[in-house]
């Protein structure tokens, strides 16, 4: 809805700054020694991945990138959350 409502360019830039913004929630766990090495480790790279995505979108203009993105998107929340599960199972948390 958001490019109908405010544009193409108006909602990539929303997506670069929402990417952004998933970083200390995403990393916070680790930060907070809630969850171990392996999970910041993932969670750094997962967002640095998706991250250069963000920036993908803001310099296409066409669809392909933003449906790309879509797909990661799917598969970074999946990993995120395994991430933890496997952390957790191993027994790395504080």
């Amino acid at each position: 809805m958001l490019p109908v409502v405010s544009g193409p360019s108006e909602t990539r830039r929303q997506i670069l700054l929402y990417t952004l913004m998933l970083w200390p929630a995403t990393v916070a766990p680790w930060l907070l020694g809630i969850a171990g090495d392996l999970y910041g480790g993932g969670a750094l790279v997962l967002n640095a991945v998706f991250t250069v995505s963000a920036i993908q979108v803001c310099r296409d203009d066409g669809d392909r990138s933003a449906r790309r993105m879509f797909a990661f998107s799917l598969l970074y929340l999946f990993l995120v959350f395994s991430l933890l599960l496997v952390d957790h199972a191993g027994g790395n948390w504080k």
